[in-house]
């Protein structure tokens, strides 16, 4: 008997969440590189062919595992702050902030997810569209180019790609647990400051303005 698509797409959408919830939990017990695919499968209850059929990779899996709990996150009072906030710069700092309180929340799992993603971004496949850097920063962008703010010879979609690599930087820092001055555990002021700076250098290029 062939499913409804409606009831497909649920027992698919069931079986991705039991797949992503079982293999980050094996992850955080035993690391990203013991952990094995087919390990994965067994604790979902699921072929090896099924985990394929969903995820390309751990990565892509550990990918779903942090929308799953980015899409549980209250962002309302964030985007209240960003409305009421004229400014560019203040507003990309803003949700900056944020993502990293949210990373702060799921701090082994998003270290861990970061350091397998800057992995990625050696081989070039660090320029995901579909994150939460992208819709935090590409709607912010965009609006400082209407605003005339922005330069807006590029997209605001090549813009937010862009700042991803400078965004590299902070979550870098942040994976190893150490500040832009490479000191361990850096204070969270510190830290709000290489924020501040990373933005400004996006914003206004390394140019002296005198």
């Amino acid at each position: 008997m062939v499913q409804a698509p409606r009831t497909y797409a649920k027992a698919r959408a069931r079986t991705r969440d039991e797949l992503s919830r079982a293999g980050a939990e094996l992850i955080l017990r035993k690391g990203f590189e013991a952990v094995r695919i087919e390990e994965i499968a067994e604790a979902a209850g699921v072929t090896r062919g099924t985990l394929y059929n969903h995820f390309k990779s751990k990565v892509e899996l550990l990918k779903e595992r942090v929308r799953v709990l980015s899409d549980a996150e209250d962002w309302a009072p964030l985007r209240a702050r960003l409305l009421a906030e004229p400014d560019v710069a203040e507003q990309m700092f803003l949700s900056l902030v944020g993502l990293f309180d949210f990373c702060g929340r799921h701090r082994p799992l998003l270290r861990i997810y970061f350091k397998a993603r800057i992995q990625e971004s050696v081989a070039g496949d660090f320029d995901d569209r579909s994150d939460n850097l992208q819709r935090l920063i590409e709607p912010i962008l965009a609006a400082g180019q209407k605003r005339g703010v922005v330069r807006n010879d590029l997209s605001a979609a090549d813009l937010a790609g862009m700042f991803r690599f400078f965004f590299l930087r902070i979550v870098s820092a942040w994976t190893r647990g150490r500040g832009p001055d490479g000191a361990r555990d850096p204070e969270p002021k510190a830290f709000r400051r290489h924020v501040r700076t990373t933005i400004d250098l996006f914003l206004k290029g390394a140019q002296n303005g005198r």
